[in-house]
């Protein structure tokens, strides 16, 4: 199974780094999950403390919907 969350980061012409974040689960509509949860508060902390992250930018993985809220 692969993550329910990618992470990637990509430069910028002055040397910093986008942090992109994208919720990968398109069958249930990106709804939240526990472990979506978790990657996304550990991931955000540790670019909260990098300078070289300036911007982050959170997407939804498919055509469908960007989040569908709660997977309960």
């Amino acid at each position: 199974m692969s993550e329910p969350v990618s992470i990637a980061t990509h430069p910028t012409a002055d040397g910093h780094q986008i942090g992109v974040l994208i919720l990968d689960s398109p069958a249930s509509l990106n709804a939240l999950s526990l472990p979506m949860i978790q990657i996304l508060q550990q991931t955000l902390t540790r670019w909260e403390q990098d300078p070289a992250i300036i911007c982050v930018l959170l997407q939804g993985a498919g055509e469908k919907a960007f989040c569908a809220g709660g997977d309960i």
